[in-house]
């Protein structure tokens, strides 16, 4: 099985990223974030300024209770950031801090970038100033307002995971609590990623080493690594088939090995670029050549110059973003031997003890590189001392198999190379905590001060201001649908003139004019007319049109017999 340790005291020196109160199952090694720490922000007056501006002033009065409380929850969460997270604060501060964040993204979805643009280089321009949390002495300001909710997730994602370290791992309950909080803070980050995607404020020059795109990954591998090996943990205990638990483990270091490739590019970006952490509002300038400066890298290999770029970039990179990287490539390497160790109680079962031993030398192999990894690294004490431990089960399950094949089974070692490799299986993935999901809109109640108390209840204070890219679609149709009544007046007002020229050729109305009853004829047209009504009418004479035909046939009929007559 895997390594289970009792309950011991933890290495001491592992402030900032270690919990060293969690000593349950042989996990007193899980990593937690440090919290960014922001400066104070005057909230009151910019959002007072662009809801003026891009609404009313009228607008801008009526949500000044909502804004002040916005500030004021603001500043509870920098409180929180400027304290030390604790086993006794620790919901408190999930809760608090997932409201801004939630708040945060409900602005960004309402407003865009509009807050940015309204108040850029007035008075009443936001201004966001967070301490880098791996190099605490940096600091960036900047006033986007995506920026401040990407520091805000990474915040609530660093309170997320120091809240996993600290759940009882010894029990199913906690193992499942810290799994679940390890994926919810890789969903923050990863949410924080999409906060920075397509940016202007992503570019910038001055921008902290914890808030770049290569900190993110390498964070949120990190965390999802620890939210699987809590799967790896759990099939461990509960004896489950080698095969699985082998293909659980691959996993985790997959997710360390991630981890550890991604802040390697950033510690190699500090050689390239500086380890940033100044307040520069603008995209980065290029610099001069210098024609005296001789590049050290031009005329090395490929090799020689990745070598070099490690080297230099150790002499400003961050100490702790170091030991991140030393601790997450040494676990990287523990997980692929703990793989082969489980992978090898398969072949234990199918009686293939040859296959058995070289699973374990490779295993015995693997956790030696790993424990030479965590050696002496600062503030990896406790992954150091997990390290050896695991070394020396690996290596005691090795010598009695090597032990037992040697005097018992006598079957041949086959390469290690030869044996079948080992798929790696991904349980866990980022989520989102559900204290981010948006809530019912609460009754129109107010609390005890006489204030509304949405904002108490994280619904969104600003809902009743339209979205600006409502407003901006609503201004497009309107403008669409003056353009199509429009057309249609003009295609009415042609049709029209086009009708009356057709009546005036044809004498159209006046021609129906003459025909109405009041209408005035001459005199002797009105005499015939009388007379012709006097006599019947046209009845009378259509019946004497009748008479006239049928006489024509009877002076045929005479005509007729008088011929006959005649020629007698």
């Amino acid at each position: 099985g895997a390594l289970r340790t009792e309950r011991r005291p933890s290495a001491p020196g592992l402030e900032n990223h270690h919990r060293s109160t969690n000593h349950f199952w042989g996990m007193e090694d899980l990593i937690f974030l440090d919290l960014k720490k922001p400066s104070k922000a005057d909230l009151q007056k910019g959002l007072w300024a662009f809801i003026s501006i891009s609404y009313s002033r009228e607008q801008a009065d009526s949500h000044m209770p909502a804004i002040g409380e916005v500030h004021s929850l603001r500043e509870s969460s920098r409180q929180i950031s400027l304290k030390a997270l604790s086993d006794a604060n620790a919901d408190d501060s999930v809760g608090l801090l997932a409201r801004y964040a939630r708040l945060l993204t409900s602005m960004g979805s309402r407003f865009g970038t509009a807050v940015d643009e309204a108040l850029r280089r007035t008075e009443a321009q936001l201004a966001f100033t967070w301490n880098d949390a791996l190099r605490p002495e940096a600091k960036c300001t900047l006033s986007q307002l995506g920026f401040e909710r990407a520091c805000a997730m990474f915040n609530l994602a660093a309170a997320l995971s120091y809240r996993a370290t600290i759940q009882n791992t010894a029990d199913a309950d906690g193992l499942r609590a810290a799994c679940q909080d390890f994926q919810h803070a890789a969903g923050c980050l990863d949410a924080a990623v999409g906060s920075a995607a397509g940016t202007r404020w992503a570019t910038y020059k001055g921008l902290t080493l914890d808030v770049r795109p290569a900190a993110f990954e390498g964070f949120r591998a990190l965390m999802l690594a620890q939210a699987q090996r809590c799967f790896f943990e759990r099939a461990s205990r509960d004896a489950m088939k080698g095969a699985v638990v082998a293909k659980l483990a691959a996993q985790v270091g997959l997710f360390y090995k991630e981890a550890a490739g991604a802040l390697k590019a950033l510690r190699d970006a500090c050689e390239r670029e500086g380890p940033g952490g100044d307040a520069v509002e603008g995209p980065a300038k290029k610099k001069k050549a210098n024609p005296y400066f001789q590049d050290p890298k031009a005329n090395m290999t490929r090799d020689e110059r990745e070598r070099y770029q490690a080297e230099t970039a150790d002499k400003v990179a961050p100490p702790l973003l170091l030991s991140l990287i030393a601790q997450a490539e040494a676990q990287a390497t523990l997980f692929e031997s703990w793989a082969q160790f489980h992978a090898a109680s398969e072949h234990e079962d199918a009686y293939e003890y040859g296959s058995q031993v070289a699973r374990l030398r490779r295993a015995s192999e693997l956790v030696g590189e790993a424990a030479a990894k965590a050696a002496g690294v600062p503030g990896g004490e406790a992954c150091a001392l997990a390290m050896n431990t695991a070394a020396n089960s690996i290596r005691e399950a090795e010598a009695v198999a090597e032990k037992h094949n040697a005097t018992v089974y006598i079957e041949r070692v086959p390469p290690f190379s030869s044996l079948p490799t080992i798929e790696p299986k991904a349980i866990v993935r980022p989520t989102l905590p559900s204290e981010l999901a948006p809530p019912a809109p609460p009754p129109p109640e107010e609390d005890d001060d006489g204030r509304d108390s949405a904002l108490d209840s994280g619904f969104d204070p600003f809902a009743s201001l339209v979205p600006l890219t409502v407003l901006e679609d609503a201004s497009v149709y309107y403008a669409s649908r003056d353009d199509v009544l429009r057309q249609l007046g003009d295609e009415v007002e042609s049709l029209d003139s086009t009708a009356e020229a057709e009546l005036f050729a044809m004498g159209l109305p006046h021609a129906l004019a003459a025909c109405d009853d009041d209408a005035k004829l001459p005199a002797a047209l009105s005499e015939a007319v009388a007379r012709v009504h006097g006599s019947g009418g046209a009845a009378a004479l259509g019946e004497m049109l009748a008479n006239v035909k049928q006489k024509t046939k009877d002076l045929d009929s005479l005509a007729m017999s008088i011929d006959a007559v005649l020629e007698v």
